[in-house]
């Protein structure tokens, strides 16, 4: 795919995504705080968020899981590329969806921090389409088995979910997200 192979390309639509998060929490901060000061409720029902304990104060820990299962994809220049360029693609569609729709932050969730995310890009996580992309790539390269792929994405979605990163439909939407781009579009 020539847009692909293409570093002006991609480095176009790097900025754009990027202005594209910028954005949504510009516009989600704005929107919620003015509902905030005006007494309007905007919770959002989330299986997770109810049945699952809070662990909201160890983000870290879920950005920590993410660059580790990410760091392999560095050991090879073809396993690097091929990641960058489905994850361009994935993440031009994350930039619309997240605009789309902009759902409440979680109450711990602060402002102008630093975090590999914001407050407000939910619809869908970027946590796990990045992971879930980099053990597809692994499984395919023969760097993982199945079940390593499993437990690696299982591991790395409940831990998103504990601290509150996102919502269970952010999670549960990503892998399907990977997939479509994946087997549609040849790299």
């Amino acid at each position: 795919m020539q847009v692909i192979n293409n570093p002006i390309m991609i480095v176009s639509l790097l900025v754009i995504i990027a202005m594209f998060f910028v954005n949504t929490d510009k516009i989600g901060e704005s929107f919620y705080t003015e509902r905030e000061i005006a007494g309007k409720s905007h919770k959002v029902y989330d299986v997770s968020s109810k049945y699952l304990p809070d662990y909201s104060n160890m983000g870290i820990l879920s950005d920590i899981f993410t660059i580790a299962c990410l760091l392999p994809v560095f050991s090879s220049r073809k396993l690097l590329v091929e990641f960058v360029s489905y994850s361009v693609i994935i993440f031009s569609l994350r930039s619309l969806f997240t605009n789309s729709t902009i759902l409440p932050r979680h109450k711990s969730c602060k402002y102008n921090t630093i975090s590999l995310g914001g407050c407000h890009d939910h619809i869908f996580s970027g946590h796990t389409a990045s992971v879930f992309l980099a053990t597809l790539m692994y499984y395919k390269y023969n760097m993982f088995g199945i079940n390593q792929l499993v437990v690696a994405n299982i591991v790395n979605m409940i831990t998103i979910l504990l601290v509150r990163y996102h919502y269970t439909v952010d999670v549960l939407l990503a892998p399907f997200i990977v997939l479509s781009v994946t087997n549609t579009i040849a790299i």
